[in-house]
């Protein structure tokens, strides 16, 4: 207790142990009845608690009444009036204005991909990876990523992956995308104290290079190549066609929503990106009409669990999407190498495959966003007034599957 107002304490919170058995010793900040916790960096694991919740291991114990003690010196400052005038946050601002500047990044990101879903926590421990390679060491300050620090990084990312490889526009966005929950979490723009700045604010997160994915469109022909000899396929080969041809029809759905989506209304299939739904207002959903062109294929992957409302069932074959996925692309190599095509061919081209021809069909630039689910750039503002169109979008995808003779077997 430093006065009547204001009193900070150190426990660990039995609410936040975490899976793998540790947990963060907590400030406790109390100030006019109101209370918050702040994590601090000590780390401890549940052999090192006593039964009544005390930490019994002595230098973890030092550690925390070391924390507390340097917290009171620094609230010692702070006279008596501006004390009794404080309110919890503004109590919590004050403390954590040295803490928030040198926090350290590293541990600040693996606590934030820890509850991710396994598809985007892939990229992000991938990205994770990569900077701590670039870095040459497993903790950084926060204070300590600036431009010229982003600056080699991008070089860095160019020179490892390729200067148009996805890595380094995913790679950056996801230090971005941690870097700005940091900022929300520690910044307090209402009333302008800023104590972690924004280093991309300057420096925008590199754009994949269009002439980077190009290659992964496939041409008309081959796609119908694949609907003219799926029958004659066995095996992972059948399987791998068969999915890549469900993805072009749903528009490019990829892997990790074939696997989950579910039904809505008659032979409408409803999803959220498991991409991008995390780090959008509207969970990036997804309606997708089932056209009656290709529902003779999709049929044959019907989920046949009547308590499921899952569409297709691929969880019943495979444990995982991500074991999905190895199949499918597995087989899309046999398909290729059964074709004399010179170039890889995986389940992602059945995306951009869907898009290239859409657009070359006189689909509207936006309307083809709106198909894969993109936001538009030069219009957020608009996209948060505007209803999706889904009837537009759905007779778009029936034109582009016109380009294709679906084969009724």
């Amino acid at each position: 207790m430093l006065n009547n107002n204001v009193s900070v304490s150190t426990l660990v919170r039995s609410a936040t142990w975490k899976n793998d058995g540790t947990n963060f010793v907590r400030l406790r900040v109390s100030a006019k009845g109101v209370t918050r916790y702040i994590k601090t960096p000590i780390i401890v694991q549940r052999i090192d608690m006593g039964a009544d919740g005390n930490i019994v291991v002595p230098a973890l114990r030092r550690a925390a009444e070391d924390y507390l003690r340097k917290v009171e010196v620094k609230i010692s400052k702070l006279t008596n009036a501006q004390l009794s005038q404080m309110n919890v946050d503004e109590a919590v601002a004050y403390i954590m204005q040295d803490e928030a500047a040198n926090m350290d990044f590293i541990a600040f990101y693996r606590e934030y991909i820890e509850d991710k879903r396994m598809h985007s926590k892939n990229t992000y421990n991938s990205a994770l990876n990569a900077f701590i390679s670039f870095l040459e060491r497993d903790s950084l300050p926060i204070s300590e990523i600036d431009t010229p620090l982003l600056r080699k990084w991008e070089a860095w990312l160019r020179k490892k992956y390729g200067d148009g490889a996805r890595s380094v526009s995913a790679y950056f966005a996801c230090i971005s995308t941690v870097h700005a929950q940091a900022r929300m979490e520690y910044n307090n723009e209402d009333t302008g104290e800023i104590v972690i700045p924004n280093p991309f604010k300057n420096y925008p997160v590199p754009r994949q290079r269009a002439s980077a994915v190009g290659h992964r469109d496939l041409d008309v022909h081959i796609i119908q190549k694949m609907v003219d000899l799926r029958t004659e396929l066995e095996g992972r080969e059948r399987f791998g066609v068969d999915v890549f041809l469900i993805s072009f029809a749903l528009m490019g759905m990829n892997c990790p929503d074939l696997y989950t989506c579910e039904w809505d209304d008659g032979n409408v299939i409803r999803y959220n990106r498991t991409k991008t739904r995390d780090r959008r207002d509207d969970r990036a959903e997804m309606m997708v009409l089932v056209d009656p062109l290709v529902e003779g294929i999709l049929s044959e992957y019907y989920s046949r669990d009547r308590d499921s409302n899952r569409v297709f069932d691929f969880d019943e074959r495979y444990t995982s999407y991500e074991i999905m996925g190895e199949n499918v692309n597995a087989g899309l190599k046999q398909f290729a190498k059964r074709i004399n095509y010179p170039k890889a061919i995986t389940l992602y081209c059945a995306r951009h495959s869907w898009a290239s021809i859409a657009y070359k069909t006189g689909v509207q630039r936006s309307v083809i966003c709106d198909g894969l689910g993109h936001k538009n750039r030069e219009n957020r503002i608009c996209d948060i007034y505007i209803h999706r169109e889904w009837k537009q979008v759905w007779e778009m995808n029936h034109k582009v599957l016109e380009t294709l003779q679906w084969c009724d077997e």
